[in-house]
């Protein structure tokens, strides 16, 4: 088995490497194409390759052994090693922080401009239920099994949560590159809008990925935290639709929050942000 002849590197190492392997080839092969998602067949191919990082992630937690196995199905499956103030979290970080981030931008352009450039949820209250459910099987539940489950313990054993953050969030950035040459994927979008928004694409996911694995590990290394707020990141993303001038003063916020998180959690509990406690 391939996963055998790999066992010789690294946990993370051999993460990566399997993740890219199982969804790069296609989703490269769709862009090269230039094959829109459309029809049953290329929506298939593109979705099963994006299952690459909770597949990858379940394959290689299985092989840690029995107590892992059990112990990392019981952080996905158990709402409650989330404490409510983890919740509170959960629902308000990105909802607040895109709202800071719109109001500054209505100060700045005004705000009958600014409003008229906001591109909100046109479906109906009962099609918010599919509609989450779409969502929540389109990247928190394919990617987080993997990004901050599996990848996220292995790093954390030898770099802390910060330093795991910093190298999940750079992997997670760049495993999203092939879906900007791919026609109809949010990622063109911003491509074809602004090479900006690329840039500021890759920053926000460096800045989510700190608040994922701070949040993570304040709530007992809770894999359903993640799968949560990654719900809760499409889900406003797709509820309303900032410009892209806000998109960036998001990130901006974003990363102000991360850093008064990070001062504040140190000042409080002495932790130290690259090595284990």
């Amino acid at each position: 088995m391939l996963l055998d002849k790999a066992s010789n590197l690294p946990p993370a190492v051999r993460f990566y490497l399997f993740t890219y392997m199982w969804s790069w080839p296609a989703w490269v092969a769709l862009g090269l194409t230039g094959t829109p998602l459309k029809g049953v067949v290329p929506l298939v191919v593109f979705s099963f390759a994006g299952i690459g990082p909770s597949a990858v992630g379940i394959l290689l937690a299985r092989r840690e052994g029995s107590g892992y196995w059990a112990d990392f199905k019981l952080r996905v499956k158990d709402p409650r090693r989330i404490s409510r103030s983890g919740y509170a979290w959960l629902a308000g970080f990105v909802p607040l922080t895109s709202a800071a981030a719109f109001g500054l931008y209505a100060l700045m352009r005004g705000w009958g401009a600014a409003s008229a450039s906001l591109t909100p949820y046109e479906g109906t209250i009962i099609g918010l239920v599919p509609f989450a459910a779409v969502l929540m099987a389109f990247g928190p539940i394919p990617e987080e099994l993997g990004w901050r489950g599996y990848a996220q313990d292995v790093l954390e054993r030898t770099r802390g949560w910060f330093g795991a953050s910093l190298v999940v969030g750079v992997g997670w950035a760049l495993w999203h590159v092939p879906l900007f040459f791919i026609p109809g994927t949010y990622q063109n979008g911003l491509y074809a809008t602004s090479p900006v928004l690329v840039v500021d694409f890759g920053i926000q996911f460096l800045v989510l990925a700190l608040v994922m694995g701070w949040l993570r590990a304040r709530e007992r290394s809770s894999i359903l935290s993640a799968i949560l707020f990654h719900f809760c990141i499409n889900f406003v993303g797709e509820l309303i639709g900032l410009p892209p001038g806000a998109m960036v003063l998001r990130t901006a916020v974003q990363a102000v929050c991360v850093g008064a998180i990070i001062i504040l959690s140190r000042r409080r509990n002495g932790e130290t942000l690259i090595c284990p406690a």
